[in-house]
């Protein structure tokens, strides 16, 4: 099912012991909002399992007191029966996309993918008797998710698709899910700690720091403020982060302001020195060293003719 028009604050809040009843019963399909808004505020509500996406701006949501501002740059997955709220605040129309799942229905993917071809033979219906878990919070943009998402977004804009076309993305798009979230699971793996209870404890912190650093790498934030967010000392945080992402916090909060850059100096005319202030940089001399190390020219050079052939 497809919906077209975001219902008010109103209309969004349930009572919790409806919600679950229906959830357990599975008295509700799988469904898409699909809006635009500038001004929206929903206040602190129950949800189901959904992915939520928003382009030409951002929405900002807050979970636990954690705040996610999805843009184009990437989507936010929350679990079944989180509260949360969000928000929008422009002087222009901002797209929202979000696709809601039936939990039932996330169980039911996992058990085809889990259990043995002969036990789903027997048993057609079969779950695997529990709740579909993702890791919550913003996931950039990637080749696995992403493509489908954009697919369940676009095409029905140039034509009528039907149910069955509906049907088939709502399984593939879970299906690809999982399989990223199979690749977050090996990046807990890679944590030395014995009780994988401690290691997926650690790896949500480390994720809300990374989540921290996405949402304000463009100022100047230091190892204190942003293992704090992770409540943990400087060091074990340096070294758990290192081990969970194959990169330091100082080398992906590099990494974010170069493509950052990049993306202004293709699409803007503001100044470089302003590009650098305005991304988190201190130094333009420093700026340009890594803008030319990491793309073979500098940033003045790089808007001249883009990077080299």
């Amino acid at each position: 099912m497809r919906v077209t028009q975001l219902a008010g604050p109103d209309c969004m809040e349930r009572d919790q012991a409806a919600a679950d009843e229906a959830m357990s019963h599975g008295r509700w399909p799988n469904f898409i909002v699909d809006t635009q808004a500038r001004k929206a505020y929903f206040p602190r509500h129950w949800g189901p399992l959904s992915v939520k996406c928003a382009f030409r701006g951002a929405e900002v949501f807050e979970v636990d007191r954690v705040r996610y501002g999805v843009n184009s740059r990437s989507y936010l997955i929350l679990n079944t029966g989180q509260l949360y709220s969000s928000a929008i605040d422009s002087a222009t129309d901002i797209e929202t996309f979000t696709i809601f799942f039936n939990p039932r229905f996330a169980d039911r993917v996992l058990a085809s993918l889990a259990l043995p071809e002969d036990r789903l033979l027997d048993e057609p219906n079969r779950t695997m008797g529990g709740q579909v878990t993702f890791f919550e919070g913003l996931h950039p943009h990637d080749a696995i998710v992403s493509p489908v998402l954009q697919r369940m977004r676009l095409l029905p804009r140039q034509g009528e698709v039907s149910a069955g076309w509906y049907e088939e993305h709502f399984h593939l798009l879970l299906e690809r899910m999982l399989q990223a979230h199979r690749g977050l699971c090996q990046e807990v793996e890679r944590l030395e700690c014995k009780r994988k209870t401690t290691r997926v404890e650690i790896y949500r912190r480390l994720r809300e720091a990374r989540d921290y650093m996405d949402a304000n790498y463009t100022r100047s934030i230091d190892l204190r403020e942003i293992s704090g967010e992770a409540c943990m000392t400087q060091h074990h945080f340096l070294r758990l982060f290192k081990q969970a992402f194959n990169v330091t916090p100082h080398q992906y909060l590099t990494s974010k302001r170069l493509a950052r850059a990049q993306r202004l100096l293709q699409t803007t005319e503001m100044p470089v020195t302003q590009i650098c202030t305005s991304i988190g940089f201190e130094s333009i001399g420093s700026f340009s060293n890594l803008f030319r190390h990491r793309f073979g020219v500098p940033p003045s050079l790089y808007r001249k003719g883009g990077p080299p052939s």
